[in-house]
């Protein structure tokens, strides 16, 4: 399979059929709201303009609307381009910035409520 499709990325699927929702961060006002917030360690991916926190899935999750521009939800019926992956688009790697326990797990945490609209 990898062989005859090398010119695509490989992704996740995120969202119910996962079981997990992405928060990206590009750009120095979004990486200073997370720091400002103390968000809660999770599993996080280095991305070419940022980096992206994995939480575990929760259903029908909206974000606030006032965040600051470069924090964005990926979540059902969306991808990410999976860690550890040089992208063929861009040239630069998408790689895993956390440290996994003694099982090889990476533990997602709960999306931090700072981020989610009350609805």
């Amino acid at each position: 399979f990898i062989g005859k499709y090398d010119d695509f990325d490989i992704a996740i699927k995120t969202g119910k059929a996962s079981k997990v929702l992405v928060l990206n961060i590009d750009g120095e006002e979004a990486n200073q709201f997370v720091r400002d917030h103390n968000f809660p360690e999770t599993s996080m991916v280095k991305t070419p303009s940022g980096f992206q926190l994995y939480y575990k899935y929760r259903a029908g999750v909206q974000l606030r609307d006032d965040l600051p521009l470069g924090v964005s939800l990926i979540g059902d019926g969306q991808w990410v381009i999976a860690p550890s992956n040089l992208s063929v688009h861009s040239d630069r790697d998408f790689s895993w910035l956390t440290v996994v326990d003694e099982y090889g797990v990476i533990p997602l945490a709960e999306l931090p409520e700072i981020v989610i609209a009350n609805v």
